[in-house]
């Protein structure tokens, strides 16, 4: 089998490349570089980015619409992906020919949002073209040596402002943060700092809001093997959100037995993502209104075997669904998940 890759955002490919890895075990994966080149080679597969960075919900549509001559010529399979952190599947102003074209869609999670607001023509187009692919992987990484034990009692977190000014016209993380340096229990078992003195992607800043963040050291970010060391290391892993509830640090803390202070019952998301309800009883859960972060950091601190219990759930966890092969690829039987949901797109041998 063929398959030609179309991307259009560069920043978002690595979050399919764990897939492409996948597939390339056993087919032939080309890049191309426009939509011309489709109809050049005889491609059974085309995957193509939908979404579009700038002005999301009227771009995607019209870069779609403009590829419609050539879409509608293709013979093979035609596959979307979306899978920013938006799960942009906005289709209102797409074309109707278009939609019906599209075999299947590959996203994290189905954002219920978007469907409802669109015609019901093109809800029923798209009934049973969603794939699930697991959400967040991350690299391979060799965590089978960590020894629970020898871990120091303390809470890690390097991170940015993400998370805009979501929470009551404050930050979660800069808020948590803030709650750490009050406490004297919590600021002498922390290790951490934000790399950023401002909120980020947001267009106005509040100033005297920014002068309040506790903990920063700007622009110092450590490579992946110094976060890694820091998780090895370290009891507990501060996993409040920035744009998402559940994002890389989480599978990052479960490899690594670091327990998590994570956010909100994540595995109740709205829009319920592959192996979400498999995140039960593997964190503490911090409120949405930080009024019990005080108390459940420090009975994490005090409760460690609690904690390492929660630790121990979340590692296997990680290692059932969401650790890849060594050769960052989906272990067998979880794209066997993948694979009959392309199966019942009516895509076969993939």
């Amino acid at each position: 089998m063929k398959i030609a890759f179309l991307p259009n955002d560069e920043s978002v490919i690595y979050r399919i490349q764990h897939l492409l890895n996948t597939i390339s075990e056993k087919h032939s994966i080309v890049r191309i570089k426009n939509i011309n080149e489709v109809n050049k080679d005889k491609f059974d597969i085309l995957i193509m980015d939908y979404y579009c960075p700038s002005n999301v919900v009227s771009s995607m549509c019209l870069r779609l619409n403009s590829f419609k001559e050539q879409l509608l010529k293709f013979k093979g399979k035609l596959v979307l992906f979306s899978l920013d952190d938006g799960q942009a599947i906005y289709t209102n102003e797409l074309d109707v020919e278009l939609i019906d074209r599209v075999n299947a869609w590959i996203v994290y999670m189905i954002h219920t949002d978007y469907l409802n607001i669109a015609p019901k023509i093109n809800r029923e187009l798209l009934t049973n073209k969603f794939i699930k692919i697991p959400r967040y992987t991350i690299p391979y990484v060799k965590c089978d040596d960590v020894v629970y034990e020898h871990k120091e009692n303390k809470i890690v977190f390097v991170g940015r402002t993400t998370g805009n000014y979501w929470f009551n016209n404050k930050n979660w993380r800069v808020e948590s943060l803030n709650k750490i340096w009050n406490n004297s229990i919590l600021k002498s078992h922390f290790d951490g700092w934000l790399v950023d003195d401002v909120i980020i992607d947001v267009d106005k800043q509040d100033e005297e809001y920014n002068k309040t963040f506790k903990f920063v050291k700007k622009g110092m970010y450590i490579s992946e093997h110094e976060w890694q060391h820091k998780l090895k290391c370290s009891t507990l892993s501060l996993c409040l959100p920035g744009h998402t509830k559940f994002a890389y640090r989480h599978p990052q803390s479960m490899a690594f037995k670091s327990t998590m202070l994570a956010n909100f019952d994540f595995e109740n998301d709205p829009y319920p993502w592959l192996f979400s309800e498999k995140l039960k009883d593997i964190s503490y859960t911090v409120k949405s209104d930080l009024s019990n972060f005080d108390e459940i950091c420090e009975e994490a601190l005090l409760n460690r075997e609690k904690s390492k219990q929660y630790a121990l759930n979340s590692y296997d966890v990680y290692k059932n669904y969401f650790e890849l092969t060594e050769k960052n690829a989906f272990k067998p039987h979880i794209y066997d998940i993948v694979t009959q949901q392309f199966n019942n797109a009516g895509i076969y041998g993939i």
